[in-house]
């Protein structure tokens, strides 16, 4: 639903199908104009996931979070959805 993989069956299985992180960076993703709705929905989500994330960190007066693994997950997905919206409504299929 988010594009399709250009990945040869021939080439083997894919060894990044376990994580929709893997899948966003992965070199083998093809995405278009018609996939903008899904990835701004996941850009929206994720946003929100990190907005809430740091509104918890506020609350429990926590100020190092950056080196957090829950915030550098949350926070690097975010910035691949950025990408791939920015690329897709410039005009460029990823």
């Amino acid at each position: 639903e988010f594009g399709f993989c250009l990945k040869k069956l021939a080439d083997g299985s894919c060894t990044s199908r376990s994580s929709l992180i893997n899948c966003v960076n992965c070199r083998n993703l093809c995405t278009g104009i018609k996939y903008l709705p899904y990835w701004k929905s996941l850009l929206e989500e994720q946003a929100e996931a990190v907005q809430n994330l740091l509104t918890a960190y506020a609350r429990a007066g926590i100020t190092d979070y950056a080196q957090f693994k829950e915030y550098r997950q949350a926070a690097f997905l975010k910035d691949c959805y950025e990408s791939i919206v920015a690329a897709i409504e410039g005009g460029a299929s990823v």
